[in-house]
């Protein structure tokens, strides 16, 4: 073999540093997660992973699910998240992927609710709603299985920030600068606020990096003239099924990656096979059954997924349309200042210098599946909308998009490292990443929605462009507004003009017992419910803390490989 061949790109001390981000990334995502989901999306998405458990798809009875059907009617039409099968059933709109992965953790949960009886049940204390009336609304049955389900969420969010130190590594960015990419994605972006919405993206994000972090270790193997693992084929086909099924406008994107898989393998084993410095076990060419070994899993996910939306719907193309107010342009998706990515992830305005590099060092597949995935993932956002709505903070659905454009802003930050002024620049920009999210976790997010809904308004579109253009209403702002008043001791009322600039003088006060106060959080409620239970997440913080700090500490010495 040629002396020539480079070393593995990722070594021991590039997967210690991987360990450490995952470890601190869920240390933080775990204590600022919600123990259910803040939006009605999101608990279709919990009761469609509990009726699954119980091996039906359609959603079994319970309170939360009366309520949610209540709430979304006619139920002869397809609204917002929620339509009827073949023969009258209430379904959920959108894939099962997202719904299956959550199934281990509502058994888990489910577990914990039969052994820990006492955390089943209501609070002695319960905040009432506004008009003194006990509160009606899908937050009364299965706590356990709620708090669990929800850490899912934490979970699949820092495994991408896991991977994504891997992939900049990959590409040719700095040991700490990918570290620094790792840490920076859910923690000044508004995925650390999707990580507990209970919502696909999470599960669409992790598939499509899962994707790339192997199709870039099938890609390394062909330049090392090695063959690939099957394995790694077939996990590769494997999170493309994932991420087929979760959503149905990442579909594209599924295909866009299958076809970059395609092209890798295609050119890796054209060159293992017409090299002088191949390896004799080699071969012939076995580019046909690598591709394959991709193809196979998404298809038979794809197959499943279609037929089951074909016996339930008598479609295999099953989308439910989105809410009023659904829609969105690529204004309000960019630079909208109570939603857009130039203020809900400012890091990205240091992508163009990664992305430049890249350019410069000739990586032109990434750059080329870069520019096809904002196609792909873009394009069906805009014509499908957000079934969810337009109330989840950020651009939600863009969220599968972001780590592939944060590989581009982790090679930015090498660039900006060798300037003082630049480094300065991104430390700005991580910051007021980090403020912009900080009240979005702290504050629920239904609380900014009950408040923006009780202003005068010329109708919906009225109140949300105020909410997406104004700054003064802009949710960040108002929250962070929220967040000081509950801080300071005060009760549930707010002067409307201290919280939304320019609004009438008048006074608001959140309607449901969810908003009330830190109530969303889970270690507040589960404090509510069983002081002496607090102690395991304080136990589970310390851990993940202690192992991240000390992985980091290992992997950023510079005498370790």
């Amino acid at each position: 073999m040629s002396p020539f061949v480079r070393r593995p790109t990722v070594r021991h001390a590039d997967r210690v540093l991987a360990r450490s981000v995952f470890a601190l990334v869920l240390a933080v995502l775990t204590g600022t997660m919600a123990v259910r989901p803040g939006s009605d999306a999101g608990e279709v998405s919990f009761q469609t992973t509990r009726s699954i458990a119980g091996g039906q798809l359609t959603l079994a009875e319970s309170p939360e699910v009366a309520v949610l059907d209540a709430r979304h009617r006619p139920p002869d039409e397809a609204v917002g998240v929620l339509t009827r099968d073949q023969e009258g059933r209430l379904v959920p709109c959108g894939g099962l992927a997202h719904p299956l992965v959550g199934v281990p953790f509502y058994a888990l949960g489910y577990a914990v609710g039969s052994l820990a009886r006492g955390l089943e049940e209501l609070p002695a204390r319960r905040p009432r709603g506004a008009d003194g009336a006990p509160e009606t609304s899908p937050e009364q049955t299965e706590f356990s299985a709620h708090l669990i389900v929800s850490w899912r969420g934490a979970l699949l969010t820092a495994a991408t920030a896991w991977l994504l130190v891997l992939i900049t590594r990959r590409l040719g960015g700095g040991r700490r600068t990918a570290w620094l990419a790792g840490l920076t994605y859910p923690l000044t972006t508004f995925a650390w606020a999707q990580a507990g919405e209970g919502l696909a993206g999470p599960t669409g994000a992790f598939a499509l990096v899962t994707a790339l972090h192997y199709l870039l270790r099938v890609r390394e193997r062909y330049e090392r003239f090695e063959a690939p693992q099957l394995r790694v084929l077939l996990c590769i086909g494997g999170a493309l099924g994932i991420a087929w099924a979760s959503d149905m406008a990442l579909r594209p994107a599924a295909l866009v990656m299958l076809a970059a898989a395609e092209v890798i393998v295609a050119r890796g084993d054209r060159r293992v096979a017409t090299s002088r410095w191949s390896p004799k076990q080699t071969g012939k060419a076995r580019g046909g059954a690598a591709f394959a070994a991709v193809v196979a899993p998404l298809l038979v996910i794809a197959a499943v997924q279609g037929w089951l939306d074909q016996v339930r719907f008598g479609s295999f193309w099953v989308h439910c349309p989105a809410p009023a107010g659904g829609h969105a342009g690529l204004g309000e998706w960019t630079i909208a200042p109570g939603r857009g990515l130039l203020w809900t992830a400012p890091m990205l305005l240091l992508a163009p210098f990664g992305l430049r590099r890249l350019w410069g060092e000739g990586e032109r597949l990434f750059l080329f599946l870069l520019a096809a995935l904002i196609v792909a993932i873009v394009w069906p956002a805009l014509v499908l909308g957000d079934p969810s709505g337009r109330w989840s903070f950020g651009p939600r659905p863009l969220l599968p998009l972001l780590p592939f454009l944060w590989v581009s802003v982790g090679l930015g930050l090498t660039w900006a490292a060798k300037r003082l002024w630049s480094a300065r620049a991104a430390l700005a920009l991580a910051l007021f990443g980090l403020i912009v999210q900080v009240p979005t976790v702290l504050v629920d997010d239904q609380t900014y929605r009950d408040l923006t809904e009780q202003l005068p308004a010329r109708g919906a579109e009225d109140r949300w462009s105020r909410a997406a253009w104004n700054i003064g209403h802009a949710a960040p702002w108002v929250q962070w507004r929220v967040l000081r008043h509950r801080v300071s001791g005060l009760d549930e009322s707010f002067e409307a003009d201290q919280l939304f600039r320019g609004a009438e003088a008048g006074v608001l006060t959140t309607k449901r017992a969810r908003e009330h106060g830190f109530r969303h959080l889970a270690w507040v409620a589960l404090a509510e419910r069983d002081s002496s239970a607090t102690w395991i997440p304080v136990l589970l913080l310390l851990v993940l803390a202690v192992w991240g700090a000390a992985a980091a500490s290992a992997g950023l010495d510079p005498g370790r490989d």
